[in-house]
């Protein structure tokens, strides 16, 4: 794994964000999973899953909804 390329403050935010987590969640990470999120800059689908109600879609995905796909 890649650790961070982030500094002190951003690894802060994260911790803080992992411990607010309810705890079924945090509960559910392996420990992989809980250094994935904590130190590296993309997450894997299946942990993107697991956040899914906490995330924001990417502001392209916004913007695309509603349109019909182009040929």
């Amino acid at each position: 794994m890649q650790k961070n390329t982030f500094g002190t403050r951003e690894y802060k935010k994260r911790e803080e964000a992992f411990k607010n987590l309810p705890a079924n969640v945090r509960n559910s990470f392996t420990p992989e999973e809980r250094e994935i999120f904590l130190h590296s800059e993309v997450w894997p689908e299946d942990l993107c899953e697991k956040l899914s109600e906490f995330l924001f879609p990417a502001e392209d995905e916004v913007t695309d909804k509603g349109k019909k796909p182009q040929p």
